[in-house]
């Protein structure tokens, strides 16, 4: 039988596995067996485009424009682009979503900004972490207000590092004296740029993503946000009077179903983030809960957790480069949580639907207790996530007793370990015979757990965190019953630390 005579039906489920697989260069080769198969897998294989934002590549063919519904952006936008810039604009009828995905200290030239903001279909525009700096100049107040954006989701989300890649104080060392002085300070210049859009959007943004230096929040808390479900937040510790201000901006939130806020804690800043307080005044039904150095007793933990799927105590940045190199730590400090503060918490949330579970905490003697609730308190556990480090460094890590107990567990799927073992090889070691040492360790160790965790009959893999020359990495290891190759590569776990001068490494 060939590929024509099947039915639309059946033609439509091998495409929807090419794309669960993430197979697109397999799904536009079956595109080119027939026109009967291109005509079916054309909307989606161009339903998500590339091009360059200097316009070079000129207007798309006809034949995709009504397809067109995510189109990024490559490469630094630069002022010498301004004019040339987003030819095929016009010509896209359908599209619904912009992404920057640049360089970095790569200037978002006003008037090319404004000709995507200007589209009434696009209603959604994301920036990369890769293009993590904004040059408009100056800050388009009164364009914003001709304009009027319905966008229903903005995410600018630049990552952690620029802090210390882009930190005004370093001037005289930094990549910063090539860039003029007026964007000498990059927190002041995105504020003046993006607070205008942001209060413009109040009233349609149904996602939002910020760094919390840049969001204008003494006008925000008197806006009001209907539509907003979904609030991401990053950045460093705040102020006290923004984080007054943070608190009073979400308990206004009518239908807030995702919060996320992953602050780095400032050297000097004390304590741990304490979102509500000791009272809030609004219930919240939310689905997806993710803080970075969350207060044991704040009242976040005391909400109606009902409905609550995924749920992250955890670091930002991760805690394992405050471990390796002295500018991390230096800058900030990582009040992750106890084990028994984890336990604590867990036990005071009702979370019967928790399907996703990351925690990140130091051991304060036995963990058991906190493994054993985790695998028998959660019934529709799926995917879990533990960065367990050991507060006496001295010590070896008990990887089968830790997850002979999270087999118990038996509805999970995916399991990612960083125990933090001792002979684990440092962050960016370049000791390759250590590292081959480590890799025989290591394998040797994930397939032990993988055999452990056969028990959990829809375990799909156990992954283990490596350091590699450049990133850290989960490597998974999947059970008996999976066909080759049993051992894959999986996702990098954390942006990956700039590699200056300034990052040594802290005596062992």
């Amino acid at each position: 039988m060939l590929l024509d005579d099947l039915v639309e039906d059946a033609l439509l489920v091998i495409v929807a596995q090419l794309l669960l697989l993430k197979h697109k260069g397999d799904l536009a080769n079956l595109a080119s067996t027939s026109r009967k198969i291109r005509d079916l897998c054309s909307p989606i294989l161009f339903s998500r485009c590339v091009t360059t934002c200097s316009g070079r590549r000129g207007i798309p063919p006809e034949s995709i424009r009504p397809f067109v519904h995510h189109l990024t952006y490559l490469g630094r936008l630069m002022v010498d682009y301004e004019d040339t810039f987003g030819p095929e604009l016009p010509y896209l009828p359908e599209l619904r979503a912009v992404t920057f995905n640049g360089c970095n200290f790569c200037d978002i030239p006003w008037a090319a900004f404004k000709r995507c903001l200007a589209l009434p279909n696009v209603t959604s525009i994301t920036f990369e972490p890769t293009t993590s700096f904004i040059g408009i100049f100056p800050a388009p107040d009164h364009d914003i207000m001709t304009l009027q954006p319905t966008l229903t989701a903005f995410t600018y989300n630049p990552d952690i590092w620029r802090a210390l890649t882009k930190d005004p104080s370093r001037s005289a060392e930094s990549p910063l004296e090539t860039i003029p002085s007026r964007l000498a300070d990059p927190y002041t210049t995105e504020y003046l740029s993006l607070s205008p859009l942001i209060l413009q959007i109040c009233d349609s943004v149904q996602s939002l993503t910020l760094p919390i230096e840049i969001a204008p929040w003494d006008r925000m808390v008197r806006l009001r946000w209907p539509e907003l479900r979904r609030l991401c937040l990053s950045g460093q510790s705040p102020s006290q009077t923004v984080s007054s201000l943070l608190c009073a901006f979400i308990n206004t939130l009518p239908r807030l179903t995702t919060l996320s806020v992953q602050l780095a804690r400032k050297n000097g800043h004390r304590g741990r983030l304490s979102l509500l307080g000791p009272q809030h005044s609004r219930s919240f039904e939310l689905r997806s809960l993710t803080l970075a150095y969350p207060d044991p007793n704040d009242t976040i933990f005391d909400i109606d957790s009902t409905f609550l799927t995924q749920l992250s105590l955890r670091d930002n940045p991760r805690y394992y480069y405050h471990l390796a190199f002295s500018d991390v730590a230096r800058r900030w400090s990582a009040p992750i949580l106890t084990s028994s503060e984890c336990l604590s918490v867990l036990r005071r949330m009702d979370l019967p639907a928790l399907h996703t579970l990351e925690l990140v905490y130091e051991t304060d003697g036995d963990d058991d207790d906190l493994l054993r609730h985790i695998s028998i308190s959660f019934p529709r556990l799926m995917h879990l996530e533990l960065h367990r480090y050991r507060r006496d460094r001295a010590q070896v890590v008990p990887h089968t007793h830790i997850a002979g107990i999270l087999a118990s567990a038996v509805s999970l799927r995916t399991v990612n370990l960083n125990l933090d073992f001792h002979d684990e090889v440092r962050l960016y070691s370049e000791d390759m015979p250590g590292r081959a040492r480590c890799k025989d360790v290591r394998d040797a160790r994930g397939w032990e757990l993988a055999d452990i965790f056969e028990a959990c009959r829809q375990l799909e893999y156990v992954a283990i965190l490596t350091h590699g020359l450049s990133c850290s990495l989960w490597l998974q290891f999947h059970p008996r019953r999976c066909a080759d190759p049993r051992y894959t590569a999986g996702s990098i776990d954390s942006p990956p630390l700039p590699r200056l001068p300034q990052m040594l490494p802290l005596a062992v």
